[in-house]
């Protein structure tokens, strides 16, 4: 796994081109996301648990505990969820563009997402040493970061996957995320106007 993150890295198209024709794909691409929301939820679970209640005073050993265990399992189970919804929103898209990625294709790319969220697990350690407020901005600052590159990965890989131009994969992809975006969106507003 170590040889394919470095080429994954250093260059998504080609790694994208070994993982398809090995056909090992769904597997490496469901590795990548639990490894990287199991990072990222452990550097969250972090910050607001124990960094973040310690602002304002609060240390309750058990329900701290309990509260990291389900962050954690929430962050993975929510970054399970997203990749398959949100890839097969971008297959969708990439089919109505005459992409011809098959699905299993698609979601390799787009666990491409992830893959900078692993590299966040570096920074890890300076959360210890940051107070709370720095802690979660740069917790923000970085994911944000992570987010930027992931995307452009995706690009990359799905237009790959499709064998078609980064302008129909920006097409794909931007849809897809835009539609989860406003029915997550409708969804909140719904549910907040409900409650």
């Amino acid at each position: 796994m170590l040889d394919y993150l470095g080429i994954m890295y250093t260059s998504p198209k080609k790694s994208i081109q070994i993982l398809l024709a090995e056909r090992r794909s769904v597997i490496m691409g469901l590795a990548i996301v639990l490894v990287s929301s199991l990072i990222n939820g452990l550097n969250l679970a972090y910050l607001v648990m124990v960094k973040g209640l310690s602002v304002i005073g609060l240390r309750i050993p058990f329900v701290i505990g309990a509260s990291v265990i389900g962050i954690v399992m929430s962050n993975i189970l929510i970054g399970v969820a997203a990749w398959l919804l949100i890839g097969g929103m971008i297959y969708l898209f990439d089919k109505i563009l005459q992409g011809r990625g098959s699905f299993e294709a698609v979601l390799i790319a787009y666990s491409y997402q992830w893959l900078p969220l692993l590299i966040t697990g570096l920074i890890a350690p300076a959360y210890y040493f940051l107070d709370a407020i720095t802690g979660i901005v740069l917790y923000f600052f970085v994911n944000l970061i992570a987010f930027v590159w992931g995307f452009i990965y995706v690009l990359i890989t799905n237009a790959e996957a499709n064998k078609f131009s980064l302008g129909k994969s920006f097409a794909a992809t931007i849809i897809a995320f835009i539609i989860v975006l406003v029915v997550i969106g409708s969804a909140s507003i719904f549910l907040g106007g409900v409650m």
